[in-house]
């Protein structure tokens, strides 16, 4: 029960805020995020705030539409999971969501949310995740490549073994 009263005081503590939703996302993003959105109870779309994220993507188009219809189809249960959490507890535990806007284009967020008060506008904010993306890839083809060049040497060296073993005559080897 503690923690249910604790959890009320601070709904109604950011309930405060709600009139000041857009501000807040914008703050977000130039402090922490790289998109932020305002919905409202709905789930569709008050205000868009976006970072270096919204320069590849057509952010002005996304306003008075449900966040829904801005993901690709396999993300939307992703989405409803993450507002009914948010509606529910005040705040929902984060998710990798991709997003796109009408050309297509898609970058992949770690998104969470937090609602202002108990009737007050859900405040989504997104971290792009592209650059850990390529950071990921790039280490992969890296490990990859190693892995590639010790199996070669490996069995380079068992060649060289077989060659040994198998001659009667010396045998010089010469490196270019």
């Amino acid at each position: 029960e503690h923690v249910n009263d604790s959890h009320t005081a601070s709904t109604e503590e950011l309930g405060r805020l709600s009139t000041l939703a857009p501000e807040i996302a914008r703050a977000l993003t130039r402090i922490s995020s790289d998109l932020a959105l305002v919905l409202d109870e709905s789930g569709v779309i008050q205000s868009v705030a976006a970072g270096s994220v919204g320069e590849g993507l057509d952010t002005e188009d996304w306003h008075g539409k449900k966040w829904s219809d801005i993901v690709p189809e396999s993300m939307r249960a992703k989405v409803d999971a993450l507002l009914e959490e948010v509606r529910g507890k005040g705040m929902s535990r984060s998710r990798e969501i991709a997003l796109h806007d009408g050309s297509g284009q898609e970058t992949l967020l770690a998104i969470s949310a937090v609602r202002l008060g108990r009737s007050g506008p859900i405040l989504v904010a997104g971290r792009n995740l592209q650059a850990i993306a390529a950071i990921q890839q790039r280490f992969l083809r890296s490990q990859q490549e190693m892995e590639r060049e010790y199996w070669s040497r490996r069995q380079q060296e068992s060649r060289y073994r077989m060659l040994f073993q198998a001659a009667t005559d010396e045998v010089l080897v010469v490196d270019p």
